[in-house]
């Protein structure tokens, strides 16, 4: 057994040498999720302080007769105080209005005002934002004056809240999600596109280790004096394998850093902004069940997804036959993380045997706080066999004649090989 893990680790050490002499490994493994994802994020958070900052800066053209109401006229008043809005007079104001030249028309009739907008002119649109949010303000600030006139007192403002309890979810995470609290909702989508990308990051990450481990050797007329080493061919398939799963596992946790700084940046940037200021005093935490989840499904998909990378390497002979190869599963991949997020899809008896997805749904049943132990056993277990099962027919196909040869291997090969033509 000591020997054998020592040659084990020689077989390991030089895959993995091997792969990140490949500059397509080093770029996507490395280099995308630690650059690319950082990069993005503060391009996209400037973009958006250069949006913000035009907006404020933005003058809306209104026009507001004047009114001998006091509210009215005091509304109009603060409009006309205002460096966002200019009050101007129009001889026709709907026709200015659809030609662009203003951006609203207040109208009063009885105290009641109604302001009217271009649906179809984003400045437009913002002016009636901006108005209502003026017009809402001074309607607190007079209601809290005349509740104040007939001493009555301002808790009466108080909006009444109301509590949801579920028999089935935990107390504690009852009172973590209370009130359907924004908070937990936002950290739900984030962590829904952080699944997304894992999903389709760590086989972009398993790609090209997959083709040097057998069929760049094939290409390079080295695979003859790999397989006639003094390795036994187990020995030499897991060491292989193990090189595939370590750097696919890495892409997903690097991609997970990233994107880790990525949300951080963002949540950061978002308490600064004062369309988001309530969540100034928000804290978003992850529970050790949900990270836990998520980490050790990160794990299950990377074995999984190394192994059938493998398989699939190991029947081709070509650089791109390989890529054309391995394009398959990433597209079968690709639909199931957004599958997985659709509100009703829930783990269950049926989608805990569904490879990759009931990964996704598991994690997803963490978030909720309503996880299955059965059906998560069921999940594991299941993807665990699949890995063994993978890995035997890969332990097959290379003691194969064909794989020997580099004929033709279909994937029927490693099914129906017979008896052991090269070993060590």
């Amino acid at each position: 057994m000591k020997e054998f893990l020592r040659r084990l680790w020689v077989v390991f050490r030089k895959e993995m040498t091997h792969c990140y002499r490949d500059p397509h490994v080093v770029i996507y493994g490395v280099l995308f999720p630690l650059l690319f994802y950082p990069a993005a994020a503060i391009a996209m958070l400037e973009i958006g302080i250069f949006q913000e900052g035009k907006r404020e800066k933005e003058t809306y053209r209104i026009v507001f007769p004047e009114s001998k109401e006091p509210n009215v006229a005091a509304i109009r008043k603060w409009l006309l105080q205002s460096k966002r809005s200019k009050l101007v007079s129009s001889s026709n104001p709907e026709k200015d209005l659809q030609d662009g030249n203003i951006e609203a028309i207040v109208e009063t009739s009885r105290g009641n005002l109604s302001v009217k907008v271009a649906g179809r002119l984003p400045l437009s649109e913002s002016a009636h934002t901006y108005i209502s949010r003026v017009i809402e303000t001074r309607r607190v600030k007079n209601l809290r004056k005349e509740l104040t006139d007939k001493n009555v007192p301002l808790e009466i403002m108080r909006v009444f809240t109301f509590e949801l309890n579920d028999s089935k979810t935990p107390k504690s995470k009852q009172d973590e999600n209370r009130g359907g609290d924004a908070a937990h909702v936002i950290f739900r989508y984030i962590l829904a596109s952080v699944i997304c990308v894992l999903v389709l990051c760590i086989p972009a990450g398993a790609v090209y280790p997959a083709i040097c481990a057998f069929t760049e050797e094939r290409e390079k007329k080295t695979l003859e004096s790999t397989l006639v080493a003094a390795v036994s061919t187990e020995c030499l398939m897991i060491g292989k394998f193990l090189s595939v799963f370590v750097v696919a596992l890495m892409s997903g946790l690097l991609n997970l850093i990233g994107m880790s700084l990525v949300i951080w940046l963002m949540i950061s940037q978002a308490k600064e902004l004062s369309s988001l200021s309530k969540l100034s005093g928000t804290t978003f935490s992850l529970s050790f069940e949900t990270g836990a989840a998520l980490i050790f499904a990160t794990v299950l998909f990377s074995l999984l997804v190394s192994a059938i990378f493998s398989l699939l390497g190991a029947m081709t002979k070509s650089f791109k036959e390989a890529q054309n190869m391995l394009t398959v599963p990433l597209l079968i991949f690709t639909p199931m993380p957004i599958a997985g997020m659709l509100p009703g899809v829930l783990l269950n008896k049926t989608l805990a045997i569904v490879p990759v997805l009931n990964l996704i749904l598991w994690v997803k049943a963490a978030v909720r706080g309503d996880a299955d132990v059965g059906l998560v056993q069921i999940a594991v277990v299941e993807t665990l066999l699949l890995v063994a099962g993978v890995l035997f027919l890969l332990n097959r196909l290379i003691r194969t004649e064909k794989f020997v040869l580099g004929d033709q291997i279909d994937i029927w090969t490693p099914i129906f090989a017979r008896g052991k033509t090269n070993d060590s």
